[in-house]
């Protein structure tokens, strides 16, 4: 009996509360003040579900990938040095909105790729290979200036290279070139670190609703440490033939600053967005480098 008037009195106030609202709009149209009612000029207009104006989320993250590649060249009166890295990065990113036209995000991404180089002076001729590992992290600031964005980046990215083997090896003893491929394959060893720190500015430009077109620049500044190391056996074969093994033996700490242009192209849809970014310069005739940068982007 004690629930059946529990139920009773709790339809009674949902009854009463439906009500009530009905019961305040009709005291209100038979009040004395009221006057007759009027007609509407307009007629009313039901509102579609789903067509309110989208508002960007506060926060979103998203997870992508980029396809690397970059050559370059750097010679000068006594050596000359050309190197290609290519190599894949996954990454994720977070950014935040606060109803205003400025997007901060933060970001870190893993990176794997092959390192090659070919070094070339007097006596020494040398292509060899390194496999790459690193971890970057980068923060971001974008400024929507509707319709063109403006986008400013700076990040730090850290690689080890192991895995070193050379590809060809070449000595001039005095009477002409003679290849040592096996033998430094046998013999030398090697590994390295580089660390890269870059700041950029890039302007997107819509095209279509979907499609835009970027154009930005970047600056790099790359330093790298090599070690080239001859073991016991084939220090004494060197040292033999009566050959400075110091021009072999080696640590290499190099840090110098790059500038590119990095005109590119990105399409996005509900989620997915894809891009691609060349990034490109031209210090001297004798020093330059250029790459491409193929990416996807799902957000969430």
């Amino acid at each position: 009996m004690r629930s059946i008037s529990l139920s009773k009195l709790n339809i009674a106030l949902i009854i009463a509360l439906l009500a009530t609202p009905a019961l305040a709009e009709e005291a209100k149209d038979t009040s004395p003040n009221s006057g007759p009612p009027v007609a509407s000029k307009e007629p009313l207009r039901a509102q579609k579900p789903g067509k309110s104006s989208p508002r960007p989320p506060a926060a979103w993250c998203g997870v992508y990938t980029k396809l690397v590649y970059l050559a370059g060249e750097f010679s000068g009166s006594t050596r000359a040095d050309r190197f290609v890295r290519d190599g894949l990065k996954l990454g994720v990113n977070c950014n935040y909105n606060n109803d205003s036209r400025l997007t901060l995000g933060v970001g870190a991404e893993v990176y794997a790729g092959k390192f090659h180089l070919t070094h070339e002076e007097d006596v020494l001729r040398a292509s060899i290979s390194f496999l790459e590992t690193g971890f970057k992290e980068w923060v971001s600031a974008t400024l929507d200036l509707h319709p063109i964005k403006i986008g400013a980046i700076v990040g730090v990215e850290r690689t080890n290279s192991n895995r070193f083997s050379v590809d060809s090896l070449e000595v001039d003893l005095g009477t002409g070139y003679l290849s040592f491929k096996d033998f430094a394959s046998q013999h030398l060893s090697s590994n390295g670190e580089l660390e890269i720190w870059e700041a950029g500015l890039n302007v997107e430009f819509p095209f279509q609703r979907k499609f835009s077109l970027t154009f930005g620049g970047l600056w790099q500044r790359y330093s790298v440490a090599v070690r080239v190391k001859l073991d016991q056996e084939g220090t004494r074969l060197l040292e033999a033939l009566e050959y400075d093994t110091a021009k072999i033996n080696r640590d290499f700490n190099r840090s110098r600053n790059f500038f590119y242009l990095t005109p590119g192209a990105r399409w996005c849809g509900e989620r997915l967005c894809v891009s691609l970014v060349v990034p490109w310069g031209v210090f001297q005739s004798d020093q330059w480098s250029w790459g491409a940068m193929l990416g996807a982007e799902l957000q969430f």
